[in-house]
């Protein structure tokens, strides 16, 4: 579980501990109903490396998440690359690093994808 979700706090680290093998073109990481202090929360990670993206599907957990509720998204390329540009909702987002997205856990669903 905790290669997958973390919790510390109002905080969630996804996919902290993943080996980079895990995000190999075609592969899909999916989590369900994993308990959290908060309700149950999930999520799913398509990797399409091979066209230079990996998508990601976030289900935050809804049950009175306090404000400032976060949630950090690792991607770890399989070949070491860095994120380039980030989507969530379709819409640009600026909140990231080299390997990690910066997201609101606000208990509304997530879409994002994430180029190489």
């Amino acid at each position: 579980r905790m290669t997958l979700l973390q919790q510390d706090g109002d905080h969630f680290l996804l996919c902290r501990g993943i080996p980079r093998a895990w995000l190999m073109d075609g592969k899909r990481i999916s989590v369900q109903d994993a308990p959290t202090y908060f309700g149950p929360m999930g999520f799913e990670i398509m990797s399409h490396v091979g066209k230079g993206d990996i998508e990601a599907t976030i289900n935050p957990p809804r049950r009175n998440p306090p404000p400032g509720t976060r949630i950090r998204l690792r991607l770890r390329h399989p070949e070491g690359k860095t994120i380039k540009r980030v989507l969530v909702n379709g819409k640009p987002w600026k909140d990231f690093t080299a390997d990690t997205i910066n997201l609101p856990g606000g208990g509304k669903p997530l879409k994002v994808l994430a180029s190489f």
